[in-house]
C-alpha cells in the first residue's frame, strides 16, 4: 500500500503499538477475546480474471506512498479517488450502485497487481503473496528488525482482510478494505463512503488493520462488505 505506508506498518506503528496497549490483565482478556474473532460465512468471490488491468491498484499504492511518510507521520491533503463522480447524485440506488462497481474494480485491480507482482498469476492473493508484496515496498537498507515487524503486521492485516478464513485475500474482502479506507474517521458515518480515500482516514484504519489488540478496523471492514456484497449465507 506504498512504501511509506509499508514502513510505517513495519516499524512505527508496530512499536507504536507495543506502548500504546501495554495494558492491565483484565484488558489483556479483552485483548484475547479480540483476537478471537469469529470468521464469516462468506463465499470465495472468485479468481481474478486474468486479463485484469492492474493500472488502478498501482495508482493506489503510488497515492498512498505519499499519505504517510517514513516516520509515520500523516501528510495532509493527500487524497486517493475511488470514484470522480455519479451520474445522478440525487438517486441513491444508484449512486451505491456505481460506488460498488468502482470499488469493487479497484479491489481486482490491487488484487492483480499482488497477484502478478509477487504471486504466481493465479488469480488469487495469499497470505505469502500478501505479506512478500508489503514487504518488497521497505527501503531496500531495512534491517532484519525492521523486516520481521513488517512480516510480523502485514501477518496481522492479511488475518483482518480475510473475513472468511478461506486463506484469500478475494476482491470482495479487498474491495471492502478500499470502502473502510473511505471511511471518515471525523464526522461519524456522515461523510463514509464519499469515493475518496484520505491521508488522515487512510493512517488510521491501515494502523488499525495492523494491530491484534483491536477489533475496530474488524468491524468496520465486516459492515462495510455488508453493506456493498449482502450478509453471509
Amino acid at each position: 500500500m506504498g512504501q511509506q505506508a509499508a514502513f510505517a506498518w513495519g516499524a512505527s506503528l508496530y512499536d507504536q503499538a507495543a506502548a500504546q496497549y501495554a495494558i492491565s490483565a483484565q484488558q489483556k482478556a479483552q485483548m484475547q477475546a479480540a483476537q478471537t474473532l469469529q470468521k464469516t460465512k462468506a463465499e470465495y468471490a472468485g479468481n481474478i480474471e486474468k486479463d485484469q488491468s492492474t493500472e488502478k491498484g498501482k495508482a493506489f499504492d503510488k497515492v498512498t506512498d505519499e499519505m504517510v511518510d517514513k516516520k509515520g507521520n500523516v501528510v495532509k491533503d493527500k487524497e486517493f479517488t475511488i470514484i470522480d463522480k455519479y451520474s445522478d447524485p440525487d438517486d441513491k440506488t444508484k449512486c451505491a450502485d456505481e460506488y460498488r462497481e468502482a470499488v469493487s474494480s479497484l479491489g481486482k485491480s490491487y488484487g492483480a497487481e499482488i497477484d502478478t507482482s509477487k504471486g504466481n498469476k493465479d488469480g488469487k492473493v495469499t497470505l505469502e503473496e500478501f505479506v512478500e508484496h508489503e514487504i518488497s515496498k521497505l527501503p531496500s537498507d531495512a534491517s532484519d528488525s525492521t523486516k520481521a515487524k513488517a512480516k510480523l503486521t502485514a501477518q496481522t492485516a492479511f488475518g483482518k482482510i480475510d473475513q472468511n478464513g478461506d486463506g484469500y485475500a478475494d476482491w470482495k474482502e479487498l474491495a471492502a478494505v478500499m470502502a473502510t479506507l473511505d471511511s471518515d474517521i471525523s464526522a461519524g458515518d456522515k461523510k463514509d463512503l464519499d469515493g475518496k480515500i484520505k491521508s488522515n482516514d487512510f493512517a488510521k484504519w491501515s494502523s488499525l488493520m495492523s494491530q491484534n489488540q483491536t477489533n475496530e478496523f474488524d468491524y468496520k471492514v465486516r459492515a462495510n462488505y455488508t453493506q456493498l456484497f449482502g450478509k453471509d449465507k
